[in-house]
């Protein structure tokens, strides 16, 4: 039977979990990279948008975790935090590309 309204099956579970995964993933080979374009170039002062950017990235990062191990009944809550924090994290790191 299928699980009860607003509860992700296991399937689609895993499969959001992938997907957030590959994302995660991403954002560190961009923040990687941009952190080695600062080093090469001598900046050693953040700007304030790089420093939310990495405030954004620190957020994300444990809605990640939070939502990894959340519950059938939290799920919905966590991947909504996470969806926020990931969107937030967009915001940010267009701010800092300017």
């Amino acid at each position: 039977p299928p699980p009860p309204a607003g509860i992700a099956a296991p399937s689609a579970r895993d499969a959001y979990l992938r997907r957030m995964d590959t994302e995660m993933d991403g954002w560190r080979e961009k923040l990687r990279g941009m952190t080695d374009k600062a080093e090469a170039t001598g900046q050693e002062a953040a700007t304030g948008a790089e420093t939310e950017l990495r405030l954004a990235w620190t957020r994300t990062e444990g809605e990640a975790r939070k939502l990894r191990a959340a519950t059938a009944a939290g799920w919905e809550d966590a991947k909504s935090s996470y969806e926020q924090s990931s969107l937030d994290l967009s915001h940010a790191w267009s701010k800092s590309r300017l």
